[in-house]
């Protein structure tokens, strides 16, 4: 199994899946690169006038993380899930996070909801890396919501050689990120001879577009969460003794 988000996340996995019988190797496909503009964020906190910030990636949040507690004057700051919410812990009382979500709803387009029900006006400032889902954008635009976008990081996808090595040593790919998924889509054959592990809907549903194998969907996108989807993934396979 080759688990392809960065290297830090999914803390304590392998010790879900011992080996024998799972053999798990992270092997990122996707690098961080520095922002076009890295003093952009610092300018539009300092600016002010937002009425909230909000954040979907816990990447972008480890960028935004340490600036909170700054002494500026902070709106309200908005996350999804555990892990943005804990790199945002400097923001202390004004830092909500949006609940989780029982259907299909992608996490972008659940905060939205979180935000929109709790009457949050704009403009929003949203603090996101290249690329990125453009639901919480959308959804806000369509309740006329004003947001303005910060990119905080880039991802670029690694040599194709890496994505094919990585493919071709693998049975179960752990993947993460829609964006990874047209890079792997684009490796033809290769990339549709192994099955996947999706952390949550949206990269789910860019996986079945894309026509890659979908095994499992971790549900939340925790490292028990994504143990327990491969053990589906492994079992549906006839992989996991």
């Amino acid at each position: 199994m080759v688990v392809t988000t960065a290297g830090d996340s999914l803390p304590g996995l392998e010790g879900m899946l011992p080996r024998p019988p799972y053999a798990v190797r992270r092997q990122p496909l996707l690098e961080t690169l520095p922002p076009p503009d890295a003093g952009a964020l610092p300018r539009a906190l300092a600016a002010g006038g937002w009425a909230a910030i909000a954040c979907t990636s816990p990447r972008a949040a480890a960028v935004l993380g340490p600036l909170l507690a700054d002494g500026l004057t902070l709106p309200p700051v908005w996350a999804v899930g555990p892990g943005t919410a804990r790199a945002l812990a400097a923001a202390g009382p004004r830092l909500h996070v949006a609940p989780a979500r029982d259907d299909a709803t992608s996490a972008a387009e659940g905060l939205a909801a979180a935000m929109l029900g709790a009457g949050v006006p704009g403009p929003v400032l949203f603090v996101a890396g290249d690329p990125h889902r453009p639901e919480l954008t959308a959804r806000l635009a369509d309740a006329g919501v004003a947001t303005e976008t910060v990119i905080v990081y880039r991802s670029v996808p690694v040599a194709d050689v890496e994505l094919v090595a990585a493919l071709a040593r693998a049975d179960l790919v752990v993947i993460g990120s829609p964006a990874l998924v047209t890079v792997l889509a684009a490796q033809g054959d290769d990339a549709r001879q192994v099955v996947y592990v999706a952390l949550g809907p949206t990269t789910a549903e860019a996986c079945r577009t894309a026509g890659l194998p979908l095994g499992a969907v971790a549900e939340p996108s925790s490292a028990q969460g994504v143990a327990d989807a491969v053990r589906r993934a492994a079992r549906d396979l006839s992989l996991d003794p």
